[in-house]
C-alpha cells in the first residue's frame, strides 16, 4: 500500500494515514500515552518504521511513538504487509512502514497550510524548495498543538474516584495537552536523471501530558497508585543521514546510506493531579539519552528481461543511557547486523515471483542491571537468527 501526497495533505500525523489502510490498526499505550501500530496483528517491534529507508526506533525497547511524527513534509507513506523485502534489514517479520520525504520538482516551489481541530487544537506547515539542473534544496517546517481535549457530556466523575478524591472531573480531560514541531532540510546533488547524493537533517521537538488512568469503579481497587500523574517536558529526536544512488550498466544500481539518530526525553512523575510535587525513589524524574549510528548498502542488478537480483547489508549500533534523579546511571548497547538477498521475476503483468532470504545478528555489548549497581554488566553476548 502507498499513501501519496494527496492523501497526506489533509492529515497531521502518520497515525491519521495508517488508520485508513486495511490490515493496520492503531494501538494506544495508556501508561506512556503513545500510539503504536498493529499490522495484521503484529506490533511495531515486528513492523519497523523507516524514513527514506533509514530505520527509526527507540533503543530502550524498540518501540516508537508513531503519534509524534508530523507528515506535511512527506511525499508518500509506503506500507509493506506480510512478505516484506529482506533487503530492508532486520525485524520486518510482519512488514514495514517507510516515510518518503518530499523533494522539489520545479525551479521554485512554495507550500503552506494551516488547520484547526477539536476544541483548541491547530496545526500548520510551510515548505520551500528549488530544483536546479544539478542540485535541489528543500526546507519544511511544521507544528501542531492542543491544550486539552473535552470529555463527553455524559461522563460521570463519581465512577472515577478513590480515597484521595476525584481523579477525573467533568469537562476537560486532565493532562491531555501535546505540542510537536519539526524541521526537515534536504540538500542533494543530482548529476544526471538517475543518480542522487543527498544530505538530510530532521529535528523533532515535542512535549506531552499523560491523562491519568481512570478505571471505572476505581474505588474498589486495592492500589491507590492506579492513576499516574506523568508529563514529558521534552521528547526530542534529531536525525542526520546521507543517501546515495548510483546507476551503471543496463539498469543496475547501488544505494548507500549512513545515519546518526539522537533520541532524548524526560519523564516527570508527580504525586497528584496538581502536578506540583515530584515523586522520589523509583517515581523520581528520569531522563533518556539514546542514539543510533549505522550504515547500509544495497545493490540491484538486472539479470535479464523482467528479472533482478538484489543484495543488501545493514549495520547499526543502538545505545541507551538512562539517568534517574539521585540514582545511578545505566547504559545498554547493542550491535545489529543484517544480510539480505532477493530475486524477482515478473512472469506476467499481474504475476511476480519473489524469492528471498535474510540473516540477522544481534550482539549485546553492554547491559547494566538497573536494579543493582551500575557496574554489574553483561558483555559480549551474541546470537544470530536466519530467516
Amino acid at each position: 500500500n502507498i499513501a501519496d501526497s494527496s492523501e497526506i495533505s489533509s492529515k497531521q500525523k502518520i497515525t491519521d494515514v495508517l488508520t485508513e489502510i486495511s490490515g493496520v490498526s492503531i494501538q494506544n499505550s495508556g501508561a506512556r500515552n503513545e500510539q503504536m501500530i498493529m499490522l495484521r496483528g503484529f506490533d511495531s517491534k515486528h513492523t519497523p518504521l523507516y524514513i527514506d529507508g533509514i530505520p527509526i526506533a527507540v533503543p530502550y525497547d524498540g518501540y516508537v511513538d508513531f503519534s509524534r511524527f508530523l507528515i506535511s513534509d512527506l511525499a508518500e507513506i509506503e506500507v509493506s504487509k506480510g512478505f516484506a523485502s529482506p533487503l530492508l534489514g532486520a525485524n520486518t517479520f510482519a512488514g514495514a512502514v517507510n516515510m518518503v520525504t518530499k523533494k522539489p520538482k520545479k525551479e521554485l516551489e512554495a507550500e503552506a497550510n494551516i488547520g484547526f481541530f477539536g476544541k483548541n487544537g491547530w496545526n500548520s506547515g510551510i515548505a520551500l524548495g528549488t530544483n536546479q539542473k544539478n542540485y535541489y534544496i528543500q526546507l519544511a517546517l511544521s507544528k501542531t498543538k492542543q491544550d486539552s481535549s473535552d470529555l463527553s457530556d455524559s461522563f460521570s466523575e463519581t465512577k472515577y474516584s478513590n480515597t484521595i478524591g476525584v481523579i477525573q472531573p467533568k469537562g476537560e480531560r486532565l493532562n491531555s495537552y501535546f505540542e510537536d514541531q519539526k524541521i526537515n532540510l534536504k540538500v542533494a546533488y543530482t548529476p544526471n536523471e538517475t543518480d542522487e547524493y543527498s544530505f538530510n537533517y530532521i529535528k523533532q521537538e515535542a512535549e506531552k501530558g499523560v491523562p491519568p488512568f481512570t478505571l471505572e469503579n476505581i474505588a474498589t481497587e486495592s492500589s491507590s497508585t492506579t492513576a499516574r500523574y506523568w508529563q514529558w517536558d521534552y521528547w526530542d529526536k534529531e536525525s542526520f543521514y546521507f543517501i546515495s544512488k548510483t546507476t551503471f550498466g543496463n539498469g543496475h544500481y547501488i544505494k548507500a546510506r549512513a545515519f546518526y539518530d539522537i533520541f532524548q526525553n524526560s519523564l516527570l512523575q508527580y504525586t497528584d493531579k496538581t502536578y506540583t510535587k515530584l515523586g522520589t525513589g523509583t517515581s523520581a524524574p528520569s531522563y533518556y539519552d539514546d542514539n543510533t549510528a549505522g550504515a547500509s548498502i544495497e545493490g540491484v542488478f538486472s539479470l535479464q528481461k523482467d528479472s533482478t537480483l538484489g543484495v543488501s547489508a545493514h549495520y547499526k549500533v543502538d545505545t541507551h543511557e538512562e539517568h534517574i534523579q539521585n540514582a545511578a546511571t545505566y547504559k545498554m548497547q547493542d550491535e545489529i547486523a543484517s544480510l539480505g538477498i532477493e530475486y524477482k521475476n515478473k512472469i506476467t503483468d499481474s504475476t511476480l515471483i519473489k524469492i528471498g532470504a535474510s540473516y540477522d545478528m544481534e550482539k549485546v555489548k553492554q547491559a547494566d542491571d538497573s536494579n543493582y549497581p551500575a557496574s554489574t554488566k553483561q558483555k559480549e553476548m551474541s546470537h544470530g537468527d536466519a530467516n
